[in-house]
């Protein structure tokens, strides 16, 4: 592992060049530059409130954050409810969709340019990781002004879980990429499985509606969703940005004790490290039949 590091190291000029290139791409001509990172989830949550709190289910959260912007309106709760939810699961999904076609896309600079071929997912992961960065730079302010939702202690178990999320991406980023260099089907399945995954994540509903719901019939449902390390880092975002929240009902949005969230992201840190171990193996496998492909 140590002389693997070291080779992916001798490419760091390489990959900060084209996560600078990506972030320059992506804000070229624009106007808003990285605020749009923010934007993106702002509209989706505005979307997803109209339809799930107020036309089709009329979707209640069992908490109460008003807002302080709008005279102390409390339909607050389910905006900041999805806002701390989407920014980090458009961080993963967008990463995942760029690297996809990482290597595929790069197949001149990999046939011309002797550098190793993970750099490319690496440096759509960290390119988004850098416009992820924006956006938490932008929500917390937000959810301090608007919600009074207070800037706490918690919030220093951020930055370890972003890790952990990082290294969940970048290994399902490694593989997916080499996947589709062989199979091209690959970034259209991800797709259609990444919308499936969506709504398989606890992201417009809480969690405790789930266990509520199917924990005296279907015992095994509640587990599928655990099985899923997205509902464990999504919960664990509302856990730690929510904690000291002004909301009526912390049982409901916070069910799990301090412990339970650290078994869940103890096992979420078990499956990225073995999704990093298969992507860095099939790298190693197949490095030199890259170029042959492409």
């Amino acid at each position: 592992m140590i002389s693997y590091l070291k080779f992916l190291w001798s490419a760091r000029e390489v990959t900060l060049h084209l996560v600078w290139r990506e972030v320059k791409v992506r804000y070229k001509a624009s106007v808003l530059g990285f605020f749009w990172s923010f934007l993106r989830p702002l509209m989706i949550m505005l979307i997803l409130t109209v339809v799930f709190a107020f036309l089709a289910f009329r979707l209640v959260i069992p908490y109460e954050i008003p807002c302080r912007l709008a005279g102390g309106w409390t339909g607050g709760s389910y905006p900041v409810f999805l806002l701390v939810a989407l920014i980090p699961w458009f961080f993963t999904v967008g990463a995942l969709n760029d690297a996809v076609g990482s290597l595929t896309g790069n197949a001149a600079l990999i046939r011309k340019v002797a550098v190793p071929a993970e750099v490319y997912p690496l440096s759509a992961v960290l390119s988004n990781l850098v416009n992820y960065f924006f956006s938490l730079l932008v929500l917390l302010p937000v959810l301090w002004i608007a919600f009074e939702i207070p800037l706490h202690g918690f919030l220093l178990l951020l930055p370890p879980l972003i890790l952990v999320q990082l290294l969940m991406t970048l290994g399902l980023a490694m593989v997916l990429s080499l996947g589709n260099v062989f199979f091209r089907d690959v970034g259209i399945i991800f797709e259609l499985v990444s919308m499936v995954w969506f709504y398989l994540t606890p992201i417009f509903y809480p969690l405790s509606y789930v266990q509520e719901r199917f924990a005296s019939k279907l015992e095994w449902v509640p587990l599928v969703y655990l099985l899923n390390p997205m509902t464990v880092l999504v919960h664990a975002y509302r856990w730690i940005v929510l904690h000291n929240a002004p909301i009526g009902h912390p049982e409901k949005v916070l069910p799990w004790t301090p412990a339970q969230l650290a078994v869940g992201i103890g096992s979420v840190t078990f499956w990225s490290l073995l999704a990093l171990a298969a992507g860095i193996g099939l790298f190693n496998r197949y490095r030199l039949q890259i170029a042959d492909e492409l």
